[in-house]
Formats: C-alpha cells, structure tokens, sequence
C-alpha cells in the first residue's frame, strides 16, 4: 500500500515534530541549510522552553526561576507587564507562566530528522492537491501541514486576507556576565517599565543572556522573530475548520494564530491527528 503523500511546509521545531510522528512525511524549508550544525538542531530563544516533556522524545529536564522586575511575581507587576505588551486580555495561564519557581524541559534535537532546504513555496493550489515550488515545479500531495504562520499560508494560497495582527520581535544574544554561575537553568526576568524598551530577559544556563524587544534597537545587533508576538483574531478558528476540510493542517501557535498554545499541545495535536487519519 503507497503511504498517503504528507508534504510539512515549515522545517523549524514544529515541523520536525511532525516528521518524528509521521516519519515519511516530506519536510520543506525556504531557507539555505545551515551550515557548521546538524539540519534537525533546534535554537531555543529567549525564554522559550517546554512546560513539560514530550513523550519519546530527548528532553533535559531543568530549573526555571521567574521574576518581574527582578522581584517575585506579583500580580499588579505581572499586569504591568500584559499592558506593556499589549496581552492584558490573554487568557493564558498565568499561574504557570509566571510561577517563580518550576521545572522546564527543553530539546537539542529531533531525531532522524531530514529537512529539504531550499524549498520556496510559490503557491498552493488546494483544489488540486498540489503546490508550487520554486526551482522545482509542481508537487502533488495527499495532505499538507503547515507549520508556517497562518497570514503567510493564506498568502500561498491566495485566500482571504484575515488582517492577523503580530509585532516582531527583536532578541539580542550575548555571553553571560563571567560572575554568573555556569549551571543548566534560565532565570526569566519580565520587564514591565514602559519606558524601557527590553520586555523580557533570559539567562540561559548561565551561559547566554537573551534580551527581547518590540521594537529595533541599536547596540547589540537584535534578530529579528517573526511573526513575534501574536494577537488572536475571531475568524481564526473558523478558517482552520475550513483548511480541514481541504485537507490542509496547522500545527503550531503561529500557524495556528494562538499565543497560548504550547509545544506539549502541539504534539499532543499532532498525535491525534495522525491517529485519526490513520497515518
């Protein structure tokens, strides 16, 4: 029997999620291969990390201390914070996000993962089953996942504009200060002065500081995230209904447009889905 053709567009975390789940499924990647570092790493920015291990998976498991404003949480500081960042009325759990003490997970890499780079999607054609890439021609598919931002797949396949709304984000990496202690950890401080441009700062096992704004700012060199942060949108969860039915899955917060998703769902999604269809 011939494996039902799954093509991934997106060849980040995500993507390589999906493979390790469906591991024929073909992953594709607009951007050049890296270079000096294996094809399935993963880049862990800011304060990003897992709320829990994924089963299967290698996971590292350690220590996470959150402050805001370099002080405990507490709950006028981490509404400072919302408002500065425009999240005020998210309903992600606050609880978790900001507990001062907890345990993360994080992931150096995605097993067996093969990701073809190189590979610019110029259009979708759903009707057909079929998309377009660049250099390539045409390529048919039986399903087709994406785990690229929701606005840019509508792009490809020249639906509606959603008006999705994001702000990009600005990190800024640089070596840790030599008198922090060299151990597995993050120390995660949320900034809720509004007049300063740094919203969050990360000490990444005392061996990386990771500084994140919303707008560019000189200095240090910031690297820009996109889609950053995103902002929920009423008509989201209607047009993800509708991809469905066409045969076109989102995996992802950013190709799902949900600010609150985290990996351990996404996975737990991606699971489901390939018991449903039997892949």
């Amino acid at each position: 029997m011939t494996p039902t053709r799954v093509l991934v567009i997106g060849g980040g975390f995500i993507g390589q999620l999906v493979q390790f789940v469906v591991p024929y499924a073909r992953v594709l990647d607009w951007r050049k291969a890296p270079e000096g570092r294996d094809t399935h790493q993963t880049r862990n920015f800011g304060a990003h990390y897992l709320w829990q291990a994924l089963p299967g998976l290698p996971c590292k498991r350690f220590k996470v201390h959150t402050t805001v404003d370099n002080r405990p949480p507490e709950e006028e500081a981490i509404r400072r914070y919302k408002q500065k960042v425009g999240k005020l009325s998210d309903i992600i759990d606050w609880d978790g996000q900001f507990r001062e003490h907890q345990e993360g997970w994080e992931i150096d890499t995605v097993p067996n993962a093969v990701v073809e780079f190189g590979r610019y999607v110029q259009c979708i054609n759903w009707r057909e089953r079929t998309l377009v890439l660049r250099d390539v021609g045409t390529v048919a598919y039986d399903m087709l996942v994406s785990t690229i931002p929701l606005s840019a797949l509508m792009r490809m396949l020249g639906g509606p504009e959603l008006n999705l709304t994001s702000r990009q984000i600005y990190v800024s990496v640089v070596s840790a200060p030599a008198h922090w202690p060299r151990k597995r950890g993050l120390h995660v401080n949320y900034v809720s002065d509004p007049t300063d441009p740094i919203y969050r700062m990360t000490n990444r096992h005392g061996v990386e500081q990771h500084r994140e704004s919303l707008t560019p700012i000189g200095g240090d060199g910031f690297t820009p995230i996109y889609p950053g942060k995103i902002y929920t949108h009423p008509l989201v969860p209607q047009m993800l209904q509708i991809l469905e039915t066409r045969r076109i899955f989102c995996f992802g917060r950013n190709a799902t447009w949900s600010s609150d998703e985290l990996a351990h769902e996404t996975y737990a999604h991606i699971q489901e889905w390939k018991r449903r269809w039997s892949l």
